[in-house]
């Protein structure tokens, strides 16, 4: 045991925990549970897979990158007995169907060098070739309406 003024025994040093006395059922409550209890190896297991579960969640894609889509078809418009159809679902100026797009989604539409763009709101078109149904004003905007259906449109998405 080291003298009682030395620099250990003043700062609860190394040798501090021994020199107490033990707790009423026999252990010494400040000696350290070895690190290879299966409890121990456990939360060790369980802390690196949450650490490895929440590195890899939070990757970004990298710069540069877009997570666009890119379609390019035909496109049509809708016409009801002289007059523009609105869609059933929501009636919008800017809607326009498209098979796979969400609902909502921002579709920019390109042909040539006319651009437009429309809210998807409903689904279709349901003709082979064609990539989205647009409403006649939208329709104007890349190309004239007496074509019925535009060649060479792409969407993006």
């Amino acid at each position: 045991m080291p003298p009682p003024n030395s620099a250990l025994s003043l700062a609860g040093g190394i040798g501090a925990a021994a020199d107490r006395p033990p707790s009423a059922d026999g252990t010494n409550p400040l000696e350290a549970t070895p690190m290879t209890t299966p409890l121990n190896i456990r939360r060790a297991f369980a802390a690196g897979a949450v650490l490895l579960l929440a590195a890899t969640g939070c990757v970004s894609a990298p710069r540069g990158r877009t997570t666009s889509r890119y379609q390019a078809g035909a496109a049509s418009y809708y016409t009801q007995a002289g007059g523009p159809v609105s869609f059933p679902r929501v009636r919008t100026s800017n809607g326009c169907a498209h098979r796979t797009a969400a609902p909502g989604t921002l579709l920019h539409l390109r042909r040539g060098d006319r651009t437009a763009t429309c809210v998807v709101n409903d689904r279709g078109p349901f003709v082979g070739g064609r990539i989205v149904d647009l409403q006649p004003q939208q329709f104007r905007q890349l190309g004239p309406i007496s074509a019925g259906v535009l060649r060479g449109i792409e969407v993006r998405y």
